[in-house]
């Protein structure tokens, strides 16, 4: 519903009579945090609204495609019965910060406008079986409730401590950014019902406004339209600032967003502060990857690396959850300054399963001269130690088993090494090809100034170098050069290099890394995706002397969602594959998986 006021021209604007309020739900078996936009004057009751008025009788569906079945008490008292009686709708408790079951003498048989928001589990319309437990078929169904619709601005009181649990008052998208906010942390928890793995249901993302970048920063969401849109029907938590004193958040008719429904939101990549997002992805026996939960560092020189109100605290789902350690606190969402010394991330996994599961670790404009990050893993040690792609993506498969180390909460951590820079000399580029078997490193400089010589240090891992050629500078006073030097002893596999300038006194400084691939074995087995790019939503996959047989191809978004599937019969030798990518989906960073019985392969794509 639109802006009565008419973006405050016209105040006295008012809807007489009942309206009846539809919120659309997508086929998801899970929790959903929902808001009752009308008042309590002749509100209907939650049996009337969201049972569709059968409320105790299972079976009954009077109205395919609405309503809800609710289970958690007796038939007398409108619940539905399924394989057992645990509560499918929940009131939040703001004293006790968890959700309890609605009162059970009562029922479904109160009125909906009894409290502003519910915790409701979903497993579809009202055809659902409910005695196929989570066997039951999906489907899609829209709740409806039909009363006296809220308008004009109120105020909702907001805990000294802890969350609060608010739904949105209108039949209308709002944007939270412009709510107003007295003592209010300009940050939101909302509910996304596609996170927490293959057979999830549903999970918090965490939004917290950067005032650096005038954005909201995220944790990794699975469906798109997570943002500070918050739509009809839905309900958020918040937190005053201090954490001490109680706050207000008023809403107004001004603040309602007519897109918000339909909005699709995106991060702005051309952003000041440098990110990194850790998302945990639960991997079935398929070979599926699932979005089960993420975290999230910005780092600017604005920021302080104390826990404040910049930081958001995590709230906890019912299944894998991951935290960022600091203070004795779990985050989702930190804020540091600019890495200029020796720092650590530290990552508590919670409630792990024993199965496989992948850290995907994804950095934004953090690759700068002389800083280097490193994932340590506590239980397999420092031989699995993994060196971390500073501006882009590095994924760490690791699997839970029996042995309890393997599911420490401290398991791993993000330790990052800052080398000294003071040379006045400039790296203008700093390249590395391949050329027939053999690897060419060229790199051009400006202001030499003093500088005495140049280092070429490679690395099988992009942490540990060594020192493999040294050339004289050209120009000690000044001007730019070009150099180059050619590695003629490298073995199949990935190679790092980097440049280390020297001056007279000794000081130095290292230019950025660069990699190149070299696989020089004619029989060996080798998968090529071209240019690592999708082009015209495909991608080219070139095989190389691989056994024949059945080999299935799965391409992954960041948030975990198949964005392509298929299986090539491939008849062994070489062959090249186009692989489609479905249209719909965004520009962004996606992964590959090609896999059979005895073979699995991993590869980063990026779609413009």
């Amino acid at each position: 519903m639109a802006d009565i006021t008419n973006g405050g021209i016209n105040s006295g604007n008012t809807v007489i009579g009942k309206t009846t309020i539809e919120r659309y739900i997508s086929a998801d078996r899970a929790w959903r945090l929902l808001s009752v936009p009308i008042t309590a004057t002749g509100a209907p009751t939650i049996n009337t609204a969201w049972q569709e008025g059968v409320g105790g009788n299972s079976t009954a569906n009077p109205n395919p495609g609405y309503g809800v079945q609710i289970t958690g008490g007796l038939t007398a008292h409108g619940f539905d019965q399924g394989v057992n009686s645990n509560p499918s709708i929940k009131i939040y408790n703001s004293i006790t910060h968890t959700f309890n079951s609605i009162p059970a003498s009562t029922g479904t048989n109160i009125s909906i406008a009894s409290y502003p928001a519910y915790f409701l589990f979903i497993r579809g319309d009202r055809s659902t079986q409910l005695s196929q437990g989570i066997f039951g078929a999906l489907t899609h169904t829209t709740l409806r409730m039909k009363g006296q619709i809220f308008t004009g601005s109120t105020m909702v009181n907001v805990n000294a401590g802890g969350a609060t649990f608010v739904g949105n008052p209108y039949p209308s998208a709002i944007d939270f950014h412009a709510l107003t906010k007295n003592n209010v942390n300009d940050k939101i928890y909302v509910w996304d019902s596609k996170i927490n793995g293959a057979s999830g249901v549903g999970g918090y993302i965490t939004l917290i406004w950067n005032s650096v970048d005038a954005v909201y920063d995220k944790t990794s969401a699975a469906s798109a339209g997570v943002s500070q849109y918050i739509q009809n029907g839905e309900a958020f938590f918040v937190e005053t600032s201090d954490g001490i004193n109680a706050g207000t958040l008023g809403f107004n008719e001004i603040n309602k967003f007519a897109g918000g429904s339909d909005f699709i939101f995106r991060d702005i990549t051309a952003t000041k502060s440098k990110k990194m997002r850790i998302d945990l992805f639960a991997i079935n026996s398929a070979g599926a990857a699932s979005l089960s939960d993420g975290v999230l560092t910005t780092y600017n020189d604005a920021n302080l690396n104390v826990v404040d109100k910049n930081d958001a605290k995590k709230l906890y789902i019912f299944a894998e959850n991951i935290g960022i350690g600091r203070e004795e606190k779990d985050l989702a969402i930190e804020r540091r300054k600019t890495i200029t010394e020796n720092d650590t991330t530290f990552l508590n996994l919670y409630k792990l399963k024993k199965q496989t599961y992948k850290l995907q670790i994804t950095a934004e404009g953090m690759n700068k001269t002389g800083l280097h990050a490193l994932v340590k893993d506590k239980y397999l040690g420092v031989q699995k130690d993994t060196s971390t792609n500073l501006d882009g993506i590095t994924n760490i498969v690791f699997t839970i088993n029996n042995d309890a180390a393997s599911y420490a909460v401290n398991r791993f951590s993000i330790v990052f090494r800052q080398d000294i820079t003071v040379l006045p000399v400039n790296f203008l580029s700093l390249k590395a090809h391949r050329l027939s078997k053999d690897i060419v490193v060229e790199w051009k400089t400006e202001n030499e100034l003093q500088v005495k010589n140049y280092e070429v240090e490679i690395s099988a891992d992009g942490i540990n170098f060594t020192k493999a050629f040294s050339i004289n500078a050209k120009a000690k006073n000044g001007g730019a050069q070009t150099y180059s030097w050619m590695d003629k002893y490298v073995a199949d596999g990935l190679h790092y290099y980097r440049i280390k300038s020297i001056d007279l006194q000794g000081k130095y400084i290292y230019s950025l890394i660069v990699t190149e691939l070299i696989d020089k074995g004619l029989n060996k087995k080798n998968i090529v995706v071209y240019d690592n790019i999708v082009k015209d939503n495909q991608v080219s996959l070139a095989l190389y002397n691989i056994d024949k047989g059945s080999y299935i191809i799965k391409v992954f978004s960041m948030e975990g969602r198949i964005a392509a599937q298929c299986t090539i019969e491939h008849a062994g030798g070489n062959s090249v594959h186009n692989i489609l990518i479905k249209n719909y989906f965004p520009p962004g960073k996606y992964e590959l998986i090609l896999s059979d019985k005895n073979f699995n392969y991993h590869t980063s794509l990026i779609k413009k």
